[in-house]
């Protein structure tokens, strides 16, 4: 039986850019953390984007249509990773993040969940995430789904959500 990975990187794959998409694959494989996998669902076939996927050492499953939610369920279920990150097709992931992350988690054995920061960039302009803070969150959640949780801990998605 295959060693389990660190990380399982979760994502769901609907009508991308191929180029964005591409880059994104690639961002997950220049990490400095090796140990990982990455599972990409397809909500519904896209031979382009298909095609993509195959240049990597990725998990590919195709699925009927059925919405984001969805296709990220399917993938925490075939997850085989220690702790699992539903990551968004159009996202890149800098080198030393996702060791950042396992080191946080081997840190404090007890904590289930690390806060990850985020930023957009590109067309759309420059953002940055809110650092965490304990009582903002108690006032509305502004954590990004793309943080890392420990799989046992990982939550299903609401597959009734329309976006």
């Amino acid at each position: 039986m295959p060693k389990e990975p660190q990380i399982s990187f979760v994502i769901p794959v609907y009508k991308k850019d191929p180029e964005v998409f591409r880059e994104c694959l690639r961002s997950l494989h220049d990490q400095s953390l090796k140990d990982f996998e990455v599972i990409c669902v397809f909500d519904g076939p896209d031979h382009e984007l298909e095609e993509v996927a195959k240049e990597f050492p990725v998990e590919s499953v195709v699925i009927a249509h059925g919405g984001a939610s969805r296709a990220r369920n399917v993938g925490i279920r075939g997850a085989r990773g220690k702790y699992v990150v539903t990551w968004d097709a159009d996202c890149y992931i800098k080198p030393e993040a996702a060791k950042r992350w396992i080191m946080e988690f081997e840190r404090d054995p007890s904590i289930d969940f690390v806060y990850t920061g985020y930023e957009l960039a590109g067309e759309r302009g420059g953002f940055q995430s809110e650092p965490f803070d304990a009582y903002s969150l108690t006032c509305g959640n502004y954590i990004c789904s793309m943080s890392p949780i420990r799989r046992e801990k990982a939550f299903l998605w609401d597959e009734t959500l329309t976006g």
